[in-house]
């Protein structure tokens, strides 16, 4: 099943407005903690990763870029880029 046929499906199942998803994201793996329930901030890592990454290539057209986003006890969350930025 695609993303799009995903969000077509929750428009279509889910009664209430508010409850649909306005986007969905494949992930290979839902983080989970020792008693099974999901792991919120690594989700939030990976799509906070996923987003920097489309965003850059979207901006710049740079392929060659590592994102890592990490937790923090200070500041909640951090995010590295580093890039190889091919001069002509």
């Amino acid at each position: 099943m695609s993303v799009e046929e995903l969000v077509e499906f929750a428009a279509s199942s889910i009664d209430e407005q508010g409850a649909v998803p306005k986007q969905v994201f494949i992930v290979d793996e839902i983080p989970l903690i020792a008693v099974a329930k999901i792991f919120k901030p690594a989700l939030r890592q990976l799509e906070t990763t996923s987003v920097t990454k489309n965003v850059i290539h979207h901006a710049i057209g740079e392929h060659e870029v590592v994102v890592e986003t990490i937790a923090d006890t200070k500041a909640g969350q951090i995010t590295r880029i580093k890039s190889k930025i091919h001069s002509l």
